[in-house]
């Protein structure tokens, strides 16, 4: 449920930066954070299945969502501040890569569909971690 939470603030964190933009950044730019949003809506529908599958209900209010949620989201002032935006995703990145390898280490020998649903997931934010890693060099 916490991952599902999180992946929730993340759609909200993504669509207030594309906000901020307001056209004025780069279409590459946009275009990532558009990619952002519905990468996190596809894993927000596949954990969320999981959790409906397994017997849990989603809080009744967003504000129970919210008290799931143990990484603070940092606040993207000006998005198209390109270093700055590239800290605060791979910040991000940093702190939810732990909590999902800590569930799937949970899960691996009590839930195999849950635990193979989470690998991909997994794998997305390593994979950009290392990008936003070599990009921020």
């Amino acid at each position: 449920m916490k991952l599902y939470a999180i992946e929730q603030q993340n759609i909200y964190a993504y669509k207030h930066a594309l906000q901020l933009m307001g056209g004025k950044t780069e279409l590459l730019i946009g275009d990532r954070i558009e990619g952002l949003i519905k990468v996190s809506q596809s894993h927000s529908d596949i954990l969320l299945k999981r959790i409906i599958v397994l017997g849990g209900k989603l809080p009744n209010t967003p504000s129970g969502l919210e008290k799931l949620i143990t990484i603070e989201l940092e606040n993207i002032n000006d998005p198209n501040n390109l270093n700055k935006l590239t800290d605060n995703l791979l910040n991000r990145f940093r702190e939810i890569i732990p909590l999902i390898s800590k569930t799937i280490n949970l899960l691996k020998d009590t839930d195999l569909l849950s635990f193979s649903a989470l690998i991909p997931i997994l794998d997305f934010y390593v994979t950009h971690e290392d990008e936003l890693e070599a990009f921020s060099e």
